[in-house]
Order: structure tokens, then C-alpha cells, then sequence
């Protein structure tokens, strides 16, 4: 272990902290006045300079003239359209409500006693599920999820149109 001796008397190294004290002080008050006597800028120095004009583009040669449009050569395709979705009935709006009730009662033996599902069902014409996809749901027991989709693709809907039909599940 060093000496007392090796690291000076407490008179010295009261005197170096002081030191120290008084170099810091002298920084921080140097940095204070330094900043007062900074020019504050103004709105007028924070603008941007205007842009330099571009040269005019040349004209594009045609061969109808130079003052013609010029026709490209190869067309983007057009946009497909949407394939429209067939509207229900009132009547089969009406069967469609009432059988999702009937299924949500089936879902709780899947383990979702409560809260809500949106349930995306992919239906044939002849309104079989063909696929069935969970968008959204509240939190649901681990499994649970995939009961209901595995139950899903054994439902036939009431209504017959190829649809993708949204279903709101309250459980």
C-alpha cells in the first residue's frame, strides 16, 4: 500500500481542488460571455438564396414537325378493373346475420367464451368456406385462433354468391 507520503498532505490537495474549482468556474463564465457577445441571428440570415435559373430544354425533334407531340412507342398497359363484387339481398343479409350467430355460439366451444373477432371467409357459389383468415381479434387463449379457423372451413354459408365475406364475431 503507498505511502501518505506518495500522494501529498491534505493541504495540497485542498489546494489542487480549489484550483480546479476556480478553472472550471473561469470556463463556464468564459463560455457565458462568449455566447452574449455572439450577433443573434436574424429571420433575413436564415434565408435561403434563390435558385438559379436552368437553361430552357431543347425541343424534341419529331417527325411530324418540331412543334408536334411526340407519340411513344410502347404504351404502359391499362389498369385491369376491380372484379366487382356481387351485393346481397336484404333477405340473404338477413340469413347471413342469423347463421353467424349460430356459429359464434359453436366457436365458444373453441375455447372463446368472450370479445370479438373479424373473420375473412372466402365462399363459393355453392357457399362453401374455402378459406378462412382471422384480421383481427381481441386477445384470445393460445389455440384458440386456430380453432376457429380450422371450424371455419367446415361452415357452409347460407347465401350463395363467390364473395369474400367479412364476418364480425362477437364471442
Amino acid at each position: 500500500m503507498p505511502s501518505r507520503a506518495e500522494f501529498g498532505s491534505r493541504r495540497e490537495w485542498r489546494l489542487a481542488a480549489v484550483v480546479g474549482g476556480a478553472a472550471l468556474l473561469a470556463g463556464v463564465c468564459a463560455g457565458f460571455l462568449l455566447a452574449a457577445l455572439r450577433k443573434p441571428v436574424t429571420a433575413e440570415a436564415m434565408v435561403c438564396p434563390a435558385c438559379p435559373s436552368c437553361p430552357p430544354t431543347p425541343a424534341l425533334a419529331s417527325a411530324a414537325g418540331p412543334g408536334a407531340p411526340r407519340k411513344l412507342k410502347h404504351l404502359p398497359p391499362r389498369p385491369e378493373p376491380l372484379p366487382g363484387q356481387d351485393e346481397l339481398s336484404p333477405e340473404d343479409q338477413a340469413k347471413l346475420r342469423a347463421w353467424i350467430e349460430e356459429q359464434a355460439g359453436e366457436l365458444r366451444a373453441c375455447g372463446a367464451d368472450h370479445g370479438r373477432a373479424l373473420l375473412a371467409l372466402d365462399v363459393t357459389t355453392e357457399g362453401k368456406v374455402r378459406k378462412a383468415q382471422l384480421l383481427a381479434h381481441d386477445a384470445l387463449p393460445g389455440g384458440v385462433s386456430d380453432c376457429i379457423l380450422q371450424r371455419a372451413l367446415t361452415w357452409r354459408a347460407p347465401v350463395s354468391a363467390e364473395n369474400r365475406l367479412l364476418v364480425n364475431l362477437t364471442l
